[in-house]
């Protein structure tokens, strides 16, 4: 297992290259932002492109309902995001999510060479994700359920008769007492 470290896209630009930094220096071996509302998930990724060599960079993830395939791709070669290290997450809602996130992932496959990680939640998506991805990130799930859900994503990765995705976990932390402030971050973890 390795471990990873996250931040919110919206969290001011120098902490997010100290996070990095850190993180880097620190042997995490992936550094990831989320993507929320207004923010812009990429730019942060490409500030802490900016302060790493070694670490892994991901995103989780890029709602395939708001922002397309083809915004995705300008954005990564807008903020010259190194490829080599990076896992661009992308997920939908429903209706349709499993079309959307299918037709997304081909569509990016065509124009950006790169992991993808599909974020995945109920059987289908997990799935699916087993059938087309490079990665699969779990969120806001119990320890059961994500044990059954990776049951799911390799059942979909042997139907396919292809690898098994790499399997992330995020797990929420937060400090406790008086540093609780400082404290705030994610973790992540790959399984």
């Amino acid at each position: 297992m390795s471990r990873g470290f996250a931040v919110a896209a919206n969290v001011k630009t120098d902490v997010i290259a100290a996070a990095a930094r850190e993180a880097d220096g620190a042997g995490y071996t992936s550094f990831w932002v989320n993507h929320p509302g207004p923010f812009d998930g990429l730019a942060s990724v490409g500030v802490a492109a900016r302060e790493t060599r070694r670490i892994a960079l991901g995103i989780g993830v890029i709602p395939l309902h708001t922002r397309g395939p083809q915004s995705i791709v300008e954005g990564v070669r807008t903020h010259a995001l190194p490829l080599d290290r990076l896992w661009l997450g992308v997920g939908s809602p429903n209706p349709k999510s499993l079309d959307r996130v299918r037709e997304g992932v081909a569509a990016l496959r065509k124009d950006v060479r790169t992991k993808i990680v599909v974020a995945a939640l109920g059987p289908k998506m997990c799935r699916l994700a087993g059938e087309i991805a490079d990665g699969v990130l779990f969120n806001w799930l119990t320890p059961e359920h994500a044990k059954a859900s990776a049951v799911l994503v390799r059942e979909g990765a042997q139907a396919a008769k292809r690898p098994v995705p790499r399997l992330f976990v995020r797990v929420r932390a937060a400090g406790h007492g008086p540093r609780r402030g400082r404290a705030r971050g994610e973790r992540g973890c790959a399984l």
